[in-house]
């Protein structure tokens, strides 16, 4: 039987792919910060890996928010964390493919739809996005002999996710029927994906019997405004609300503009999303509970 080891397990996108992981023909192995810390040295994470002995290994743990005010936290958990996972798996005989949490951030501002051998649309605009940047530099030194698949998920929508968000904090300012709601910056597109979708694209790389790209978005190749989001939300719950523009929320280097290229995700997966934009905001602003498979 397959052994995969999930990192991650207990925050947005893992809740979702745990559960449908749990549901396949395999060992699933979940360990919580406290059995493998982020902060693990390389030697630590060698030991568990070869108590365990996992032949597949799917890392979605990190820091996430682009806000995060230590630039050394970020870097040590997004990259160099992952440098010393990807070490102790070339030392674990067991191990052969390894899949990634990037992001989508290391492109900052696109033109248009992005793919993911645009090399010179990689720019960075934040510690996050480099933080993530560097994990995947670490990734080419191992790649003979681990298969590794590093995905770049674009913004990820779904319940569960945190309320300092866009969507989640627009979605529940609707339910709250509040008059006004204060954003940053408004003049923004982004390629927004479900997060059931992830999940299961996830799923899909794990379980593949193709052999993975070395990199590939996780993005609908569709963008939507603030106002289309609005629009929808008003339509969704028969309530207008009036956006105040505060400075103290614009963030520096925000990203105004992204759409990710899904050619790459299309010939490397068999699933195909299930859930378009609209669906997606019906489903955050009705709250159903649980991780629909």
């Amino acid at each position: 039987m397959s052994k995969l080891l999930l990192l991650g397990a207990s925050g947005f996108t893992g809740r979702y792919l745990k559960e449908r992981l749990l549901k396949r023909d395999l060992q699933l192995i979940c360990p919580s910060r406290g059995e493998l810390p982020l902060f693990s040295r390389a030697s630590e994470i060698r030991d568990y890996l070869q108590e365990h002995r996992p032949d597949t290994i799917c890392n979605l743990a990190g820091l996430s928010h682009v806000e995060q005010s230590n630039p050394d936290e970020i870097y040590r958990v997004n990259a160099l964390f992952v440098a010393d996972l990807l070490e102790a798996a070339v030392q674990t005989p067991s191990v052969r493919r390894i899949v990634l949490a990037g992001t989508a951030n290391i492109y900052g501002n696109t033109k248009g739809a992005v793919k993911e051998t645009d090399f010179a649309g990689i720019r960075p605009q934040n510690h996050y996005g480099a933080s993530k940047f560097l994990m995947e530099q670490f990734t080419h030194w191992h790649r003979d002999p681990l298969e590794i698949c590093v995905t770049r998920p674009f913004s990820c929508i779904g319940i569960g996710q945190k309320p300092t968000f866009l969507l989640p904090k627009l979605v529940q300012s609707f339910k709250r029927k509040d008059p006004t709601v204060r954003l940053g910056n408004t003049d923004v597109r982004r390629d927004f994906v479900d997060i059931r979708d992830v999940a299961a694209i996830y799923e899909s790389l794990l379980t593949s019997d193709r052999p993975l790209p070395p990199t590939v978005n996780i993005a609908s190749n569709k963008t939507h405004s603030i106002g289309e989001i609005l629009e929808e939300l008003t339509r969704i719950s028969g309530h207008t609300i009036r956006i105040e523009q505060d400075p103290g929320l614009v963030r520096k280097n925000d990203l105004f503009f992204q759409q990710g290229d899904d050619t790459l995700l299309k010939e490397s997966v068999a699933y195909r999303p299930r859930f378009d934009f609209r669906s997606t905001l019906q489903w955050m602003y009705s709250e159903t509970q649980g991780a629909d498979s």
